[in-house]
């Protein structure tokens, strides 16, 4: 029979993200993306200062999972219990889903024995992992000072889209909009939507870019 050797293991020199600011104070629950049915649990991760003031129950957020990152809903703000938790990467959304929205996720992944965040993607508009969706976008151009910034609106119970839009648009006061939408049906929507609420300032193009006659 061979001894038993044992082999040395070399831990991970932590991340920035293990060692950053002061010590954390509060934890969050989340739900998170894991495209794993039997994890359909929430993880605790460790708040670092810097979100202390953005995050909340229903915000979304980037977490480290496993050797990468993934999305997830907070459920909870606690003070924090465990030492050595992962810390939250980033915000993406803030309020993404209110109580009611949370209390409803889970009577409908215990009525259609579903995956939680399964249920959550469908109160979300679509999230990217890189860029929080409050964040201000610059044009690169050097001529073109302009600060642009992309807007996620989610629609209310009853509510369809392209009302949701009408109204944005009503209330603003730039002329800088633009507003993309999948079909033509929805763009006579939009504009039907828009002369009920008192605008005519407004350029409609087709496909190709060009303005419709």
């Amino acid at each position: 029979m061979k001894p038993l050797t044992l082999r040395r293991q070399k831990s991970k020199a932590p991340s920035s993200r293990d060692v950053e600011g002061d010590a954390p104070t509060l934890q969050a629950e989340v739900f998170v993306e894991t495209g794993v049915f039997h994890l359909d649990h929430s993880f605790s991760y460790a708040v670092p200062s810097r979100l202390i003031n953005r995050i909340q129950p229903g915000s979304v957020v980037r977490v480290p999972f496993k050797e990468s990152e993934a999305l997830g809903l907070v459920t909870e703000i606690k003070p924090i219990e465990k030492a050595g938790l992962r810390r939250v990467a980033d915000v993406l959304m803030q309020k993404a889903l209110s109580v009611e929205d949370l209390k409803l996720v889970e009577a409908m992944a215990e009525r259609y024995v579903s995956h939680r965040f399964d249920v959550i993607k469908q109160f979300l508009p679509p999230l990217s992992m890189k860029v929080p969706m409050d964040a201000e976008l610059n044009t690169e151009e050097s001529t073109r000072p302009e600060h642009y910034r992309r807007r996620f609106l989610l629609a209310k119970t009853g509510e369809t889209a392209v009302e949701l839009a009408a109204d944005f648009v009503a209330k603003q006061n730039s002329s800088s909009l633009l507003v993309i939408l999948p079909t033509e049906r929805e763009v006579e929507l939009l504009i039907n939507g828009l002369q009920h609420r008192g605008v005519s300032d407004y350029i409609e193009y087709d496909t190709k870019l060009k303005p419709a006659i």
